[in-house]
């Protein structure tokens, strides 16, 4: 059908005798399910990109860097987190420069750039609470502070402190959060 075609038929016609308000919810609740298997999937990237930086395959721009370890560190991520976080479809890496590979691996993110402004008018509390949200958590079990962290683009130390279990200190866009370890 065409929107002119459309634009000319009643609710009813359009509806087929279903319930608008029933098609409605239907669609609420498809685009709440979407919503929520994205975050999962965000989620098991940034626990990927933990994995990652466990096995020290992670890019960190404190460390000089040549080309070459840029484009593995990108293809690392193209392999193991291709649940949409990263697009490097419009260019191969064989054909990409080393000057762009850097580049990229320096980049911030534009999903933080975007979110930046919202984020300014809330508290720390809601902040916290929405960054489990995006994430798709909902029960307690299934926080993993190094994945959030690895979502935010945060560097996570432990060492033993004394009066608080963590701190975190944040200067533009980068933060390090030093965490008591457990046990």
């Amino acid at each position: 059908m065409h929107f002119a075609e459309l634009m000319t038929m009643s609710d009813q016609q359009i509806f087929d005798g279903e319930d608008a308000a029933a098609v409605q919810a239907k669609g609420l609740a498809m685009l709440s399910s979407a919503k929520q298997a994205a975050a999962k999937r965000r989620l098991a990237s940034a626990k990927a990109g933990v994995a990652m930086a466990r096995a020290d395959t992670r890019f960190n721009a404190d460390k000089p860097v040549t080309g070459a370890q840029a484009k593995a560190y990108l293809r690392t991520l193209g392999d193991a987190a291709n649940a949409g976080k990263y697009r490097l479809a419009a260019r191969q890496l064989v054909d990409m420069s080393d000057e762009d590979a850097l580049a990229i691996c320096r980049k911030p993110s534009p999903r933080r750039k975007a979110g930046r402004d919202r984020r300014l008018a809330m508290s720390p509390g809601q902040l916290a609470e929405t960054r489990i949200a995006e994430l798709g958590i909902t029960d307690p079990g299934d926080i993993d502070v190094e994945a959030i962290a690895y979502d935010a683009q945060m560097l996570v130390e432990y060492e033993a402190l004394e009066g608080c279990e963590a701190t975190l200190v944040g200067v533009g866009d980068r933060a390090i959060a030093t965490v008591r370890p457990s046990g």
